[in-house]
C-alpha cells in the first residue's frame, strides 16, 4: 500500500488538472517511501523483541529465525537507502524524508506506546509519505502550495492532514486487537474520516462533476471501510479486529486511487493500478497477514 503515497501526492500537486504529467519525478520518492516504511517494520519488531517473546513467540526475532542485530541493520540499511532516494528527487523531498525517518525512529522508540500519540504518529508517517511525492515537484512550488494553504487551502495540505486522520483511526483499532474488550463507536471512525477528508478536498477544488473516476473510488473507499467493520461488534474478538485493521489497511489502495484520479492523465491509470492491487492484496493477505 505504500507507493501510491508518494503517486497521489505528487499528482495533487496538479489538482485538477487536465493536461499530461510527468510521473517520474514521483518515482524516487515512491521508492523512498517504501524503503522507509520496510525499516519501520524491521524496528518495529527489533524494538519489541522482549514484548514478543511473551506475547507473539511465533515471530521472527523471539523464534530465533532472525538475530536481533540483523533486523536492526536491515532496517538501518532500508532507511539509508530510502534516503538516498529521496535525495534523487532533490532537497526538498529530502527534507521531508528526513521528518519522515524522524517519526519513524519516534514511533518505534516508544510513542507508539502513548496513548493518542502513537496512533497519531503512525498517522502522520503515512502523511508525511503523502507528503514526499508532492515535494518531489521542488521547493519553491511547495512552498507555494503551503502558502496557497494559509488563504484559502489546498488538495495536498488537506490531504495530509486527511491521511493523518484516517491512518490514526485505523491503528487506534488496531491497539484493542490483543484483547476481547468493547470498541465502542472507534470502528466508525475511519470510514468517517473518508468522507470528511474528501467533502473538504472537493469543496477547495472546485469542478468536482468533472472528476468521475476519482469520486467513484471515493465512494468505493467509504463502503469499503463501513463494510470492514461489519464484524466487529461489541464486545469483539482479537481475531475480528485482525481482520477489520488488515481490510482497512488495503483500503488505502482505494483512497489513494481516488487521489491520483484528480488528474485526468496519467492519474485515472494510476488509480487503476492502484485499484488493480487492491484486488491482488486479498489472496496475498492469507499469507502476509497485514495487522
Amino acid at each position: 500500500t505504500v507507493p501510491g503515497d508518494a503517486l497521489a501526492g505528487f499528482l495533487l500537486m496538479y489538482y485538477p488538472g487536465w493536461g499530461s504529467v510527468d510521473l517520474s519525478p514521483a518515482v524516487p520518492c515512491a521508492a523512498a517511501s517504501l524503503l522507509m516504511y520496510c525499516a519501520g517494520l524491521l524496528w518495529n519488531d527489533y524494538f519489541d523483541r522482549h514484548r514478543d517473546r511473551l506475547e507473539r513467540p511465533e515471530r521472527p526475532i523471539p523464534s530465533g529465525a532472525i538475530r536481533p542485530m540483523a533486523a536492526l541493520a536491515a532496517g538501518v540499511a532500508a532507511m539509508v537507502g530510502g534516503l538516498a532516494a529521496a535525495m534523487l528527487a532533490g532537497p526538498a523531498a529530502l527534507a521531508v524524508a528526513a521528518l519522515l525517518a524522524l517519526a519513524v525512529l519516534g514511533y518505534n522508540l516508544g510513542l507508539k506506546r502513548l496513548r493518542g500519540l502513537g496512533p497519531l504518529t503512525m498517522g502522520l508517517c503515512r502523511g508525511l509519505s503523502l507528503l514526499l511525492g508532492a515535494a518531489a515537484i521542488g521547493a519553491e512550488p511547495l512552498a507555494d502550495a503551503v502558502s496557497a494553504m494559509a488563504r484559502s487551502g489546498t488538495a495536498i495540505v488537506v490531504s495530509f492532514f486527511g491521511m493523518i486522520a484516517y491512518v490514526a483511526a485505523v491503528t487506534y483499532l488496531a491497539t484493542k486487537e490483543n484483547n476481547q474488550q468493547r470498541v465502542g463507536n472507534s470502528r466508525e471512525l475511519p470510514g468517517l474520516a473518508i468522507i470528511a477528508w474528501f467533502v473538504l478536498l472537493y469543496n477547495f477544488a472546485g469542478l468536482p462533476n468533472r472528476l468521475a473516476p476519482s469520486i467513484i473510488a471515493v465512494i468505493a473507499a467509504a463502503n469499503w471501510a463501513l463494510y470492514c467493520v461489519g464484524s466487529v461488534r461489541a464486545p469483539t474478538t482479537p481475531q475480528a479486529i485482525q481482520r477489520a485493521v488488515g481490510d482497512l489497511v488495503r483500503d488505502l489502495l482505494l483512497i489513494q486511487a481516488a487521489l491520483a484520479a484528480v488528474v485526468f492523465w496519467p492519474g485515472v491509470i494510476v488509480a487503476l493500478v492502484l485499484a488493480g492491487a487492491w484486488v491482488v492484496f486479498g489472496p496475498l493477505a492469507r499469507r502476509f497477514p497485514p495487522s
